[in-house]
């Protein structure tokens, strides 16, 4: 029997750990045995334990650059294993923000996997905050809404009424056939959207839609400009020094996130800075002790201003 794939995919920052968390808790409730395949720029895996907060899964990592060509091979590889070793009654793989989704479409439908893996639903998260300059200025922003059948326009908290019918305009002119789920937070009918994603035909590469995308992909270098540093990080002196280091980050840095302890406090911490909002709470995976760790995102980003931002935190490369 072949595992049915989901796949989600957005921009830096969007919220698609916050989704996956929802979905795989419907996947559980309903009594399924879900695995995750993640893919994360840096060093460091971030939100794999966040996704195994929720429950006993199955997670395995990609980690160090986005799923495209330089690390295909490992997507193919990590495919085959969980098809053949876990077994899982649905797969969910969620690619970093700087990755193409078309490659992993690519990857999934390989003649050697079409046995093994059923791709279904392709479900994508846009911050509406940034959603507009986003599209505007950055072509896999773009692409990572194109071939998706569900576009969740998330953080409406934070949208602005004046010029969110533009957004959802340029939306339904990047994907006329998708359908849009408003949400704060991710938090949607998460049963109801696993039913419509399991249900769905998915792209396949002998659409001429999918094969156009296909050539377009592989037709550039996937040198997107983005830079992941990965950093082991001393003990914040307070939860408010550790937002302020966050926030003090340069500019043409997209995402931050991490796991980081305070001075005088046992508990584990995870932060994160997306779309310019710093934010911490406490991690609540028992038993879950990592060395804290700071993976920072960004464009052409200078390591030695990185670094002076978060001095604070004492910052060693890895």
């Amino acid at each position: 029997m072949k595992t049915p794939v989901i796949l989600i995919s957005g921009f830096l920052g969007a919220g698609k750990t916050t989704l996956l968390v929802r979905l795989l808790q419907a996947a559980r409730d309903a009594g399924m045995k879900p695995a995750v395949l993640m893919n994360e720029a840096g060093a460091i895996s971030i939100d794999g334990p966040v996704a195994q907060s929720g429950g006993a899964i199955e997670v395995m990592n990609v980690l160090g650059g986005c799923i495209c060509c330089t690390l295909k091979g490992d997507l193919h590889v990590a495919l085959l294993e969980i098809a053949r070793d876990l077994r899982p009654d649905v797969l969910f793989i969620e690619t970093t923000g700087i990755a193409d989704p078309v490659e992993v479409l690519d990857t999934c439908t390989a003649l050697d996997l079409l046995d093994k893996l059923d791709t279904r639903g392709l479900i994508s998260v846009l911050d509406v905050e940034h959603g507009i300059e986003a599209l505007r200025i950055n072509d896999l922003a773009r692409r990572q809404l194109e071939l998706a059948q569900i576009v969740v326009l998330n953080k409406m908290d934070m949208a602005d009424p004046a010029w969110f019918p533009h957004l959802q305009a340029r939306v339904r002119e990047v994907a006329p056939g998708a359908e849009t789920v408003n949400t704060v937070q991710c938090n949607l009918d998460a049963t109801e959207t696993l039913k419509k994603l399991l249900a769905l035909p998915a792209p396949r590469t002998g659409d001429a839609a999918v094969d156009e995308l296909l050539h377009e992909a592989h037709g550039h270098h996937h040198d997107h400009g983005f830079l992941a540093l990965s950093y082991r990080v001393a003990l914040a002196p307070t939860k408010e020094a550790l937002l302020a280091a966050l926030r003090a980050l340069p500019a043409n840095v997209i995402r931050a996130k991490g796991f980081v302890r305070l001075k005088g406090d046992a508990r584990l911490y995870i932060c994160q800075l997306a779309g310019g909002h710093a934010q911490a709470h406490v991690f609540p995976l028992e038993g879950f002790d990592p060395e804290p760790t700071l993976v920072v995102i960004g464009r052409e980003l200078d390591r030695a201003s990185v670094e002076l931002a978060l001095k604070s935190l004492s910052p060693v490369a890895v």
